[in-house]
């Protein structure tokens, strides 16, 4: 299965070492990220200015 059809749920270790092995970079259908943007958003939904 691609890595561009999995959806991002279903992504392993195994996936992203497969990049890395591959040589893998960043272009139109790939990005790196450090932090799931996703996960990111929702630990500081909460969060309020004072």
């Amino acid at each position: 299965m691609s890595i561009y059809t999995t959806p991002l749920s279903q992504l392993g270790t195994k996936d992203l070492q497969e990049l890395l092995n591959d040589g893998a970079v960043e272009n139109a259908r790939l990005e790196f990220k450090l932090v799931d943007p996703n996960k990111v958003k929702t630990e500081y939904a909460d969060c309020r200015e004072i």
